[in-house]
């Protein structure tokens, strides 16, 4: 058999590079730490096995040294003990991905004489969050009196979102691949800022409670034209950068509006379990969101609002473990997508324009699986 005279330092570098995940290659091979030593080389096939697994090019198995990876986009994050920019193997294939769409539709609208959108970067870093939060009702239509009747307010935000030209990603998993989940302590979305092809991506493994205030985080991002990747959590008191800062107060003033709150939170009396249930029929957001308004605008002590916090926690976690997949792979897909670049795609692949191959790895789905998902929607209009 061909002996793969790779470097053994790249083996070194690409298990590390993996975190946890990486101490499983130790078992992959009997004679693996053999290989990582120097002492002895694998053959081509057990080179291009180990490639995989290491998610890397095979060609980098050969490298003199490791290749200097780049942060896509800026690292708003608070993490302790992790460095700035510095992402895991799953959440720099995540941005790599949806950068990679940005791209392609992008182009695609250029190419179509389509306008550049007049709302991306229209604020800055000095501008008033009320101002921001009042042009982003507007644009996108979803003012209080908009979300009565929503029986999924985290849908209909998308919805809204999209319909005003953003596209918006939401899974919970690298691609369709079941067995690498995203890490919510490592990021909760990122916003990547274009004039044409704004773009967010929710970590849909967050409990669906906090997804709402994420979304609109990183709306705000678009509309400063900030993007970077985030983690803020509506449970921690952490010192954001101020362009965190700006978006977590712009994201609160869109769900629950301060002068609105003030008045009905005076108006209702209990404990604050008892007021936000009441408050939620009326701003159509979880109880969690307007706990923590509560707690921001001192209506509530520290202790009470985490005593609550605590509560809810336990109610996720149950109803987690309950929750369906999400229905079928055919529903699912377009919302890892987003719907409108998933359309975009269908229409340029059944337009001829472009390779169902093609089409089809752009959405990370098999030729076979975007064919029937077509068929299953009645076609492309």
């Amino acid at each position: 058999m061909s002996v793969a005279y790779i470097n053994p330092n790249m083996l070194f570098w690409a298990r590390q590079r993996l975190g946890p995940d990486g101490s499983q290659l130790l078992s992959f091979h009997k004679n693996y730490n053999e290989w990582e030593s120097g002492l002895s080389k694998p053959t081509f096939k057990q080179a291009k096995k180990l490639a995989k697994k290491l998610r890397i090019p095979f060609g980098y198995l050969y490298l003199a040294e490791p290749p200097k990876e780049s942060t896509t986009t800026a690292d708003l994050r608070t993490l302790k003990d992790i460095a700035p920019g510095q992402y895991s193997v799953d959440l720099t294939e995540v941005i790599e991905d949806a950068i990679r769409k940005q791209d392609w539709y992008r182009d695609e609208l250029i190419a179509a004489n389509s306008e550049p959108l007049p709302f991306i970067e229209k604020f800055n870093l000095n501008s008033n969050p009320y101002k921001i939060a009042e042009d982003i009702n507007e644009v996108l239509n979803v003012q209080i009196g908009r979300r009565d009747g929503q029986v999924d307010i985290l849908r209909f935000f998308t919805e809204q979102a999209e319909s005003a030209g953003i596209l918006i990603l939401r899974n919970g998993k690298v691609g369709a691949n079941t067995h690498r989940p995203l890490d919510v302590k490592e990021f909760r979305g990122f916003a990547l800022t274009d004039k044409y092809a704004p773009l967010i991506f929710i970590n849909s493994a967050d409990y669906k409670d906090a997804q709402i205030f994420t979304l609109v985080h990183e709306i705000a991002h678009l509309w400063i034209g900030e993007g970077g990747v985030s983690n803020y959590h509506l449970a921690e008191i952490k010192k954001y950068s101020e362009i965190e800062i700006l978006c977590n107060q712009v994201a609160a003033e869109v769900l629950v509006p301060t002068k609105i709150f003030t008045e009905l939170w005076k108006k209702n009396e209990g404990s604050l379990q008892d007021r936000v249930e009441i408050l939620r029929k009326h701003f159509q957001v979880s109880t969690i969101v307007l706990a923590r308004r509560a707690f921001d605008l001192g209506f509530v002590q520290k202790e009470e609002f985490f005593t609550y916090y605590h509560y809810l926690t336990k109610i996720w976690a149950n109803q987690k473990s309950k929750r369906s997949s999400g229905g079928s792979f055919h529903h699912v897909f377009p919302i890892a997508n987003s719907k409108i670049f998933t359309d975009a795609v269908c229409h340029a692949v059944y337009s001829q324009r472009m390779l169902l191959r093609n089409g089809a790895r752009l959405l990370g789905v098999k030729p076979s699986t975007l064919d029937n998902y077509v068929k299953s929607t009645g076609g492309i209009i």
